[in-house]
């Protein structure tokens, strides 16, 4: 059964491999990956020495150097060789250009002053939905304050109920329970929507101030000499795109040698994530399986356990009293009728020893086994007729011999003896009903014991409950059997009563 379990599950993972394969690039050779990157840092060694000889007061560049286009520009306009070019320019330039520059501050100032006005207007709306927002919280008396939070208790309350092993009234208060969560998650959901709109505000809060940020930067800009200085800074410009130039080439070439290590990886990463993907899965599949197989074992356990202990012993203790019961009313009606008690058929029939006796015994006469039984009768110096000897033959069928051994009840040799059959069927069928709770009791527990032991076991261990499980089931089909057999005595109760 295991093998043809995972058949479904191999061709489900062929199925995803086939997939994802078409996203695998092929498997990259280590030499072509190795001579690529040898070619690339050859070429950022060629530039890195072109920029060190043509652009001597420019700071080396590094590979793994983070700085950005305007850090660099700041650098530049801090070394020292460019500042002495920027103090010896022309003071008449820089006096006109002060006065643009202070046209242009005065303007930024004024659209800072509206933008902070505009910003604390949004700030105090900002302020005031988060306070009604958490106004609205602490009004619902809850512990759970999202919507996974609520999912995961009411997954977590479906696995019980799912299960099957709550009373009515656990699984009607978790039902309830359920739908309270289903309409408190409504509920967080609407604070959700707010906080999305708190949110927006915040973010459109933080753009604004953003905004600010650049007009100080502009300021600050504004606040330098750059512009004044701009004739003076030409030559710098030239050597400064020289460096762009250089620097750009650099960075594609870092940007191309990151794409080869990145491809290498990503093609390893991807075969890691199959590898794990397909464990997962059979793991999971596996899982899955033996979890149903034992569910199915531990159904079968109990509902084996869960009959009624004797039951069918007490059937056919029933069938058995009615029987003779009836046989013992016929034989005191009629003396001179001979009793017969062929479950098919009311003819007389001589013993066939050879047939109808259970293996090892034989019915023998009266005369034979010297069992005179006595019949109240008025005394008398008469000696019994023949006819009043055939009176008392007595023949019972296969079926009802053995269910009497069965149920360990003598089996009765003549008329007389019926009687102490009949108070030994009930007297056994009352021991059977005494014990009946008791037995079914242990029974049950010996069950449970059962599927604890089975859950805590290996796969080894389940077959082996797998094992106990069927014999109990050809125990069952045993007492099914005797059910049958015993149809044929109340059969035959019928047509007496008839």
């Amino acid at each position: 059964m295991p093998a043809a379990a995972s058949l479904p599950e191999q061709s489900v993972v062929a199925e995803e491999d086939k997939k994802n394969n078409l996203k695998l690039s092929s498997k990259p050779s280590e030499e072509a990956f190795q001579k690529s990157l040898d070619e690339i840092k050859g070429t950022i060694d060629k530039l890195q020495a072109e920029m060190v000889c043509h652009l001597t007061y420019f700071p080396v560049i590094k590979l793994d150097s983070p700085t950005e286009l305007k850090q660099e520009i700041t650098l530049l306009l801090h070394d020292n060789a460019i500042n002495e070019k920027i103090n010896n320019a022309d003071r008449s330039s820089a006096s006109l250009k002060k006065d643009e520059l202070r046209e242009k501050q005065s303007e930024i100032r004024k659209k800072r002053m509206a933008k902070r006005d505009e910003l604390k207007t949004m700030s105090d709306s900002l302020q005031r939905k988060k306070r009604d927002l958490k106004m609205n919280k602490d009004k619902v008396k809850s512990p759970y304050k999202t919507t996974k939070e609520i999912d995961n208790q009411i997954m977590k309350l479906d696995k019980q109920v799912e299960a099957g092993n709550l009373k009515i009234i656990d699984e009607k208060r978790i039902l309830t329970e359920i739908s309270q969560l289903n309409r408190l998650k409504k509920t967080v959901e609407s604070f959700d929507a707010q906080q999305l709109i708190i949110d927006n505000e915040q973010k459109a809060i933080d753009e604004l101030r953003k905004t600010l940020d650049d007009d100080e930067t502009d300021m600050q800009k504004f606040n330098t000499e750059f512009d004044q200085l701009k004739n003076e800074l030409d030559e710098i410009n030239v050597l400064y795109d020289e460096k762009k130039r250089i620097r750009e080439l650099i960075a594609s070439e870092i940007e191309r040698r990151r794409d080869v290590i990145n491809a290498r990886n990503q093609f390893k990463q991807q075969q890691e994530e199959d590898r794990r993907r397909r464990r997962e899965a059979q793991k999971e599949k596996r899982e899955q399986y033996e979890a149903q197989r034992r569910a199915e074992i531990a159904a079968r356990i109990r509902e084996n356990a869960s009959t009624p202990a004797f039951e069918n012993e007490i059937y056919t203790c029933d069938l058995l009293i009615k029987y003779f019961q009836a046989i013992n009313g016929n034989s005191k009606a009629n003396d001179q009728t001979p009793v017969t008690t062929s479950a098919f058929s009311t003819t007389i029939r001589e013993p066939d020893t050879s047939s109808n006796t259970p293996e090892g015994m034989m019915l023998t006469k009266k005369a034979d086994r010297n069992d005179d039984y006595f019949i109240g009768k008025k005394n008398s110096s008469k000696k019994k007729s023949p006819k009043d000897k055939k009176s008392t033959s007595f023949n019972l069928d296969i079926e009802i011999l053995q269910q009497l051994a069965s149920l360990k009840v003598s089996i009765p040799i003549n008329v007389a003896d019926i009687g102490k059959t009949i108070d030994d069927l009930i007297a056994r069928k009352n021991y059977y009903l005494e014990n009946q709770v008791k037995v079914t009791n242990e029974n049950i527990e010996k069950a449970e014991a059962e599927i604890s032991a089975l859950e805590n076991r290996s796969v080894k261990g389940q077959d082996y409950q797998q094992e106990k499980v069927v014999t109990i089931s050809e125990v069952k089909s045993e007492e099914i059997v005797d059910n049958e057999s015993s149809s044929v005595v109340d059969s035959h109760v019928k047509e007496e009563a008839q």
